[in-house]
């Protein structure tokens, strides 16, 4: 599966690059949202799973996701961010989101998430 993280925190990008190699045969490739803020990566954005780190958003968060949707608007978004305020993780899953983790999600939970949206469903961490 090729996957790609859209952040700048390299301890998250880490992180979730290697939770994804435990569970998942995975491909990563990582962009920094500059250039998806500036709408200049259609050809980099191809992935079959899309991770976007939203500590990184430069402005809204659900801005950010509604610029990736329509970029990308097949591909299964997961949100991952810090925040437990369920009016924010709505705005985020109606912006577009397919899922919405917590950045320090185990990786059972990731790959719960991951098959859930991979079977066209929604996903929201168990920890909110």
């Amino acid at each position: 599966m090729k996957t790609l993280i859209i952040g700048n925190n390299k301890s998250i990008n880490q992180a979730f690059s290697e939770l994804m190699n435990e569970e998942l045969a995975c491909s990563f490739s990582f962009i920094d949202p500059c250039r998806v803020h500036n709408k200049k990566t259609p050809a980099e954005l191809n992935a079959d799973l899309i991770f976007i780190d939203l500590s990184s958003a430069i402005n809204d968060s659900r801005e950010f996701v509604k610029i990736v949707r329509r970029l990308k608007p097949e591909t299964p978004i997961i949100a991952l961010h810090f925040y437990k305020d369920m009016a924010l993780i709505e705005e985020i899953m109606q912006a577009g989101a397919s899922a919405y983790l917590l950045v320090n999600t185990s990786s059972s939970e990731l790959n719960n998430a991951v098959e859930s949206i991979l079977n066209g469903n929604t996903y929201i961490s168990q920890d909110i």
